[in-house]
């Protein structure tokens, strides 16, 4: 508490649930776009990119072995949840397909706001 932060005490499944979903998962995401972009860089995509790709991706660049011990002992978390996010993703393919992307954007970007 002296140094700002709150602390909350979870049993250990909670604990892994809610970091799987809100740290585990983001790093995971960020680092697969980061790495999905750097198979298809032939020299000079990232001379194009902005702040936009900086921020999404700002996570990846955080210490290797931090993330791996969280992979590794929240993996069948992690996998879960990132099976469902594929899926969320396939649903996003189909906003797009069907043009309704604007109102999927409109609905996510108020709830986000509502949080920060």
């Amino acid at each position: 508490k002296d140094i700002g932060s709150n602390p909350v005490f979870l049993n250990a499944d909670t604990h892994d649930y809610i970091l799987g979903l809100t740290s585990h998962l983001p790093y995971v995401v960020s680092l697969s776009l980061f790495y999905y972009l750097m198979k298809k860089d032939h020299g000079n995509l990232f001379d194009f990119a902005g702040s936009g790709l900086r921020d999404v991706t700002r996570i990846a660049s955080g210490d290797p072995m931090m993330s791996y011990g969280f992979v590794k002992t929240n993996k069948e978390k992690i996998k879960g949840f990132l099976a469902e996010y594929i899926e969320t993703l396939k649903e996003f393919l189909s906003t797009i397909e069907s043009d309704d992307f604007l109102h999927v954007a409109e609905v996510v970007k108020k709830r986000r706001d509502k949080i920060w």
